[in-house]
């Protein structure tokens, strides 16, 4: 997910994230990572973890798509 969170930062700082099959895919990834408690994990299958967590909201938040 800390993976995710720089690619996708560093993607948007330089105006290259601009595709919407990319968004969607990203955005499936992060909601298959989200665990029955409501924390996120690492990535699918991972235990969730506050880090982990973070980060995937912060994606979210990236692509305004926390709801």
């Amino acid at each position: 997910m800390s993976g995710a969170y720089w690619c996708i930062g560093s993607l948007k700082l330089l105006k290259k994230l601009n595709s919407e099959k990319t968004k969607n895919d990203m955005l499936t990834f992060v909601k298959a990572c989200q665990n029955e408690n409501g924390g996120f994990g690492g990535n699918i299958g991972h235990d969730a973890h506050i880090s982990s967590s973070l980060y995937a909201l912060l994606v979210l938040a990236m692509f305004d798509s926390v709801d």
